[in-house]
């Protein structure tokens, strides 16, 4: 037997018998003065004196042989418990509303979080502790697809698959109903440009329409030759993304003048071949000089502001949903429909996977301070106990950036 392969059994017994004990002690009662843990500069694994009970790992290049294999050593964080926090993220809360979760997002100040659902075209506000604020109807009983706050958090924006775009104060009052995007298609998704003074939507009709604030339909953007499903603005309000289920990016002027068309090209990412899939979100840094997206068979591409890519990542292992920089741009944050998020360095470096049971991730946000990422999703099993939205805090990742 060669020494890799007595390493790698040795290590595997290593693990094998501490979860063994781990789940014992949690579930026959047994307690630790403390917190007990078994490390190394691979693994945390650690069982509190509340008896809740979590494993982390985080392979590093130079050991990263000795982990392969492990079925579930692709840097997995399951945190079985609200109570524990080791190594980085901690479950800090979660909710459920018995529902799928399409989109949600933070207030400008970080005090609400509005959720868009399939449940009767509701959108909800929500504080932080789960504390249900308010719901708000008006989607005719469809799915809402997209939720946005203005800058000045006066505003928030929904999209639907009833065709339009509802504007809604701060208490629910609706202001005002869109209507433009053609045959009533789906509205896939709204963003507001980071002075407020445009609205920006993308639908099943292959168009970006840009709105004012007071609803009046500024323009409409054409070239993509399917459905819409993502847009978002550079941080100087300059350019919009837009990515596609025709498997390209494009790049606009506030104006309309298209200025660039991404992913057409096929790529080479580890000796495989990657072709262009569909995007499924779009989102800028908030240096603005990076753009990153997230598309079908789990690909996340990294790309420069005038369209060179940067990095090719097969990071899922299925449709990445959703993509999001934190708000000191150190952080990229994906989720999938595999029902994983990935915390990823600027420069495309996995830190972690945070991953939920039976549940589908679509949507992820991170809060103005950077500390907390809240995901809502879709549970796959209705019996399930696991919650549709989640708060997670990532007080010790922002600090071991």
């Amino acid at each position: 037997m060669n020494y890799k392969a007595n390493m790698r059994m040795q290590v595997g017994a290593i693990v094998k018998g501490m979860l063994v004990s781990a789940v014992t002690l949690a579930c026959t009662g047994g307690s630790v003065a403390g917190l007990a843990a078994w490390q190394s500069p691979k693994t945390v694994l650690a069982v509190n004196n509340e008896q809740s009970v979590a494993t982390v790992e985080t392979v590093l290049p130079e050991n990263e042989h000795l982990w392969k294999q492990s079925a579930d050593s692709e840097q997995n964080l399951r945190v079985t418990s609200q109570k524990l926090g080791v190594n980085r993220v901690r479950l800090q809360n979660s909710w459920n509303l018995n529902a799928p979760v399409y989109s949600v997002t933070f207030s400008p100040d970080g005090e609400i979080i509005a959720s868009g659902s399939g449940l009767y075209g509701t959108i909800k506000l929500w504080k932080l502790d789960g504390t249900l604020i308010k719901t708000l109807k008006g989607h005719k009983n469809d799915i809402v697809r997209s939720v946005s706050f203005s800058p000045d958090r006066q505003t928030l924006a929904s999209g639907g698959d009833d065709g339009t775009i509802k504007l809604w104060k701060p208490d629910g009052t609706l202001i005002k109903t869109l209507k433009g995007h053609i045959d009533n298609s789906s509205v896939r998704s709204v963003s507001f440009s980071p002075d407020g003074q445009t609205l920006a939507s993308g639908g099943d009709d292959g168009t970006i329409k840009l709105w004012k604030p007071d609803g009046t339909l500024i323009k409409t953007l054409k070239g993509h030759n399917s459905s819409v499903r993502s847009v978002s603005f550079s941080p100087d309000g300059q350019i919009i993304a837009s990515g596609s289920n025709d498997k390209t990016i494009k790049l606009w002027k506030p104006d309309g003048t298209l200025i660039k068309t991404l992913n057409k090209q096929i790529y080479t990412v580890g000796g495989a071949r990657v072709s262009p899939v569909p995007i499924f979100s779009v989102s800028f840094s908030p240096d603005g000089q990076i753009i990153a997206s997230g598309s079908d068979h789990g690909v996340i591409k990294l790309w420069k502001r005038d369209g060179t890519r940067i990095k090719t990542l097969k990071a899922h292992k299925d449709l990445v949903s959703s993509i999001s920089f934190s708000p000191d741009g150190q952080i990229i944050a994906s989720s999938a429909v595999d029902g994983t998020i990935k915390l990823w360095k600027r420069d495309g470096a996995l830190i972690t996977t945070l991953k939920g049971d039976n549940i589908s991730v679509i949507s992820i946000s991170f809060s103005p301070d950077g500390q907390t990422l809240v995901s809502g999703g879709n549970l796959v099993f209705s019996n399930s106990n696991d919650k549709s939205i989640k708060l997670w805090n990532l007080n010790e990742v922002a600090s071991h950036k």
